[in-house]
């Protein structure tokens, strides 16, 4: 069973990460996406796979589409699959830029050029 993760937003601040099983396209597993929850998910999507604010996934939420609008679909590979970019740069503005911090990991440099 393949899973993709997707960022699903019902409004700025209610999103979720859902996981999917693409040979059904049913929710299988739902993260709040909270900053913490949305980073991991633009920069290791490996990372998680356990110990993530969970979200119930009842019977009439099996529908990716129950869990609001589509801002992005990523495989589990990482590989981007969808994105709606308005929408995606909109929801990085409101819960990262707006707040002073960056959606992305950057790595470590040592200052020595």
């Amino acid at each position: 069973m393949e899973l993709r993760a997707e960022w699903r937003s019902t409004g700025d601040t209610e999103n979720a990460i859902v996981f999917i099983d693409d040979d059904n396209n049913t929710v299988r597993r739902a993260i709040v996406g909270d900053e913490k929850a949305l980073r991991a998910f633009l920069n290791d999507l490996l990372s998680m796979e356990s110990g993530w604010e969970e979200m119930q996934v009842s019977d009439s939420r099996r529908d990716p589409a129950s869990w609001g609008y589509l801002i992005m679909a990523r495989a589990n590979t990482g590989e981007v699959l969808e994105m709606d970019p308005v929408m995606f740069w909109h929801n990085i503005a409101i819960h990262f830029r707006m707040k002073g911090t960056d959606a992305w990991v950057r790595p470590q440099t040592s200052g020595a050029a």
